[in-house]
């Protein structure tokens, strides 16, 4: 795999790159170092017959930056909650603040911030830090929030457990009801009263 030795002053490929990468890996201990190498050879190999890396490596369609950029949002949700909001007595009422203080955000400081990669260094160990974080990674609603910070106590919404579950099906079920029920006219008599 390691592939022919450069000729002196050439400039190295990628793949030639990626060789080394993988030949020092393996020479180490690392767990992942076959797996890699495994990745690697496949990619070799399948690449003149349209092979992608990302499909060698288990990459392709598998949405690994979406997953990891939420994760990263909902635990600067569950820091503010933690960190700035932790008096309040329900998760409601946290995630109540923590939306305002996200729609505050959004319409003052945000619109200077939002073409930077990070926080700027002014907002360190800030409130602003954290939504500076939530916003670049997609800022969410109220109940979403409530159910990113409810995540593990009992009875909240995201476990499923209580009174949410209940709400939901009664919701579902007077929708339902609304959209199949016939509508009434309101026929208007002279004195302008509606009757039904």
């Amino acid at each position: 795999m390691p592939g022919k030795p450069l000729p002196a002053g050439a400039e190295p490929t990628a793949i030639d790159r990626l060789r080394r990468i993988s030949a020092r890996i393996l020479a180490s201990d690392d767990p992942d170092a076959e797996w890699f190498a495994e990745a690697l050879a496949r990619y070799e190999a399948g690449a003149p017959h349209g092979e992608q890396l990302d499909d060698s490596f288990g990459l392709k369609g598998s949405g690994w930056w979406l997953a990891e950029a939420r994760r990263r949002r909902d635990d600067a949700i569950r820091g503010i909650s933690r960190d700035f909001f932790a008096g309040e007595p329900s998760d409601r009422q946290r995630a109540m603040k923590i939306a305002s203080a996200i729609r505050r955000y959004r319409a003052s400081a945000w619109r200077q911030d939002k073409g930077e990669l990070a926080p700027p260094s002014h907002y360190r160990g800030t409130l602003h830090e954290r939504l500076f974080i939530v916003c670049k990674l997609g800022a969410v609603g109220l109940r979403a929030i409530q159910q990113i910070i409810g995540a593990g106590s009992k009875g909240s919404v995201c476990t499923g457990e209580g009174a949410a579950p209940q709400r939901q099906a009664r919701r579902r079920r007077r929708d339902c009801h609304l959209a199949t029920r016939p509508r009434r006219r309101c026929i208007r008599t002279r004195k302008g009263r509606g009757a039904s």
